[in-house]
């Protein structure tokens, strides 16, 4: 079954009162599961990538694949787009490649901008 992820906005003095309204309105079993974070700060934990400290993150989803399938004029169905998923499970692989190129590339030329500023 697939998860997801609700953002409510509560007012409360601490955690543990905001922990008691959802226990009220929701639940203990959603409420002991609710990740709290304070309001407009980043939610990191629904981003893996901003707590490991990493840049340049890509995500795919479904609706990703499905938009490309409309904008290809392609009929998508559920065996079709199952299908096109196991055939990209690992784009990772590519664009980790893609991504060294860059860096690299990247690397030398700020390097040869910077030796040349600073002659």
């Amino acid at each position: 079954m697939a998860e997801y992820s609700v953002t409510i906005k509560l007012s409360g003095r601490n955690p543990a009162q905001i922990v008691r309204t959802l226990e009220a309105a929701f639940g203990s079993a959603v409420a002991q599961e609710a990740k709290i974070v304070d309001w407009g700060k980043p939610n990191y934990y629904e981003d893996p990538c901003l707590r490991m400290g990493h840049f340049g993150c890509v995500h795919w989803t479904d609706e990703d694949v499905e938009s490309r399938f409309q904008e290809l004029d392609v009929p998508i169905t559920p065996r079709l787009l199952n299908e096109v998923k196991d055939r990209i499970r690992h784009i990772d692989d590519g664009m980790t490649e893609v991504g060294w190129q860059v860096i690299e590339s990247t690397i030398l030329d700020a390097a040869a901008d910077i030796e040349l500023t600073s002659q």
